[in-house]
């Protein structure tokens, strides 16, 4: 992922259940077609997977916004 997405875990070492955060975010992205970095309570519904993940690369969102409880 990190080298395809230029996408990490961060502090992967305190992931109890990574297969389970994965399909947690692949499903979030292709399913509910919302970027994982954007607060949850500015969360907006793109209309494609395509246009998730276009925001998330032009936006530099790559990545998981750890100041969020959703991933805790």
């Amino acid at each position: 992922m990190r080298l395809h997405h230029t996408f990490y875990i961060p502090k992967l070492e305190e992931c109890k259940n990574i297969k389970g955060l994965v399909s947690y975010l692949a499903e979030k992205i292709n399913t509910g077609k919302m970027c994982i970095f954007c607060p949850i309570i500015n969360q907006k519904q793109f209309k494609s997977k395509e246009a998730v993940q276009a925001h998330m690369i032009s936006k530099g969102h790559c990545l998981m916004e750890l100041e969020s409880m959703e991933y805790s």
